[in-house]
């Protein structure tokens, strides 16, 4: 497994590289994939036999505390960790733009908590401004694909409260959430009638999940404000310096579901990609779900030329 040591931090961090489409079209996409919250880099694997066909190439890494990575560092406050995650995509990019030769620059996508490292770049203030500019030149864009409704501030209720139970132990809290997180609900329900963790390959299950991080990694958050924190995230989802999308399916948990409706209430612009599929719809089916990311991200780029940087359009924001 490739393992990059970035600059200046000097981190390393285990990556996945699909490389050059073949046959490649031209220009084609590269994409840099961030994963959520207690699974690593290879819950993204059934994309990487897909590529090519999409002309992509796809580039993943396991954050800190994740398989090969640099350790988790349990001493570092909530809002230092996240930071830390933060300033290492950003090193992560560097990376990426000066020493693969990639035709185009990358589009960063984000799954569940992994968004909020998206956020802390897009949003105005929470980098400095001369590292936010630089990153923001190296990129062309980023999706946030189903961020959790913890980062508009909404509390755990109905189902999700049971990850929430007092003295609840690491391996029942990892085991209890991946059933939530993983399931499929009819809209506004919040009893699952499958799982992914029942119907996905057990292998892949066995290779990405990585449940002592599920709790270790539960804490971090870009502030420990809620207040704030809404509001880093209501700026980041109505960014003008850069195309940024919020993309969610139809049958995944409600509390995503109800963070897709919120970012579309303040203006962000989303996208519900399939009415059916769920949180690991890109695993379920990652075929369609990269065409239809790739095809939400070209109208994002078209918006934001014609927009030349001004106002959107009420119209351009949500389409849920």
């Amino acid at each position: 497994m490739p393992i990059v040591t970035l600059s200046p931090s000097a981190v390393s961090l285990a990556y996945t590289d699909t490389g050059v489409p073949s046959p490649s079209r031209g220009d084609y996409d590269t994409l840099i994939l961030v994963h959520g919250l207690g699974f690593n880099k290879e819950i993204f694997s059934p994309l990487y036999a897909c590529a090519s066909q999409h002309n992509a190439r796809l580039i993943a890494y396991n954050q800190r505390g994740y398989r090969d990575s640099e350790p988790h560092d349990g001493s570092l406050g909530h809002e230092q960790t996240a930071a830390t995650l933060v300033q290492d995509l950003v090193e992560l990019i560097h990376y990426v733009t000066a020493t693969m030769n990639v035709p185009r620059k990358p589009i960063v996508l984000g799954w569940s908590k992994g968004t909020l490292l998206l956020i802390g770049i897009a949003t105005d203030g929470y980098l400095p401004a001369v590292v936010r500019a630089e990153v923001l030149s190296e990129i062309r864009g980023m999706i946030l694909y189903e961020p959790p409704g913890s980062a508009f501030g909404m509390p755990l209720t109905g189902a999700a409260s049971v990850l929430a139970k007092p003295g609840t132990d690491a391996g029942q809290f990892a085991n209890d959430f991946a059933l939530w997180i993983s399931g499929f609900y009819e809209p506004g329900s919040e009893v699952a009638y499958k799982t992914s963790m029942e119907t996905l390959p057990e292998k892949l299950i066995a290779v990405s999940s990585e449940p002592q991080m599920a709790m270790a990694a539960l804490p971090w958050k870009l502030s420990v404000d809620k207040d704030r924190l809404r509001r880093l995230v209501i700026d980041a989802v109505r960014c003008e310096d850069a195309p940024v999308g919020v993309c969610w399916n139809g049958h995944t948990v409600k509390y995503i579901a109800d963070a897709a409706q919120e970012a579309a209430r303040v203006g962000g612009r989303v996208q519900r990609l399939d009415s059916h599929g769920n949180h690991f719809a890109f695993a379920h089916e990652p075929d369609a779900w990269l065409g239809a990311v790739l095809g939400f991200f070209a109208v994002l780029e078209q918006e934001q030329a014609q927009a030349g940087g001004g106002e959107r359009s009420q119209g351009s924001r949500a389409a849920i």
